[in-house]
């Protein structure tokens, strides 16, 4: 590693982005496949990670071998409750978002905003959610 220190920064933020999105089931932003993902895999998933990610940062070749096997085997090809081709299954409050209710919004903002949000989806392996917007 070059830099641990950055590192260990990128490590803990993305995971905390990870958390805010797929985990937190008090977030109310949440859709029904990320509420089925948070039920079915957050304990297991903090058990690995921390609840802050931090055993990520430490973790040994070993433990992440496990980290994958279970991402191999319980997370990469489930089927979560929701139609995986619209955006209300993953962010109700994104899919009703309209720029005219927020009036200091950009559009750069929101093309930011989207592209982030269907970047995380797809590196979770939904990748058909870009075919929405096509």
């Amino acid at each position: 590693m070059d830099n641990p220190s950055r590192d260990t920064r990128r490590i803990l933020g993305a995971f905390n982005d990870m958390n805010q999105l797929l985990l937190d089931l008090r977030n109310n932003r949440l859709g029904p496949i990320p509420k089925a993902f948070a039920l079915k895999h957050a304990s297991q998933l903090y058990s690995f990670c921390g609840r802050d990610g931090s055993k990520l940062t430490g973790m040994t070749s070993k433990e992440f071998r496990k980290l994958i096997k279970y991402y191999q085997s319980d997370i990469q090809n489930q089927k979560l409750p929701g139609a995986p081709e619209l955006l209300k299954s993953y962010s109700p409050w994104l899919a009703n978002f309209h720029y005219a209710n927020f009036a200091e919004v950009s559009e750069y903002t929101l093309n930011l905003v989207m592209i982030s949000k269907l970047n995380m989806l797809c590196s979770l392996g939904y990748r058909n959610t870009w075919s929405i917007y096509r």
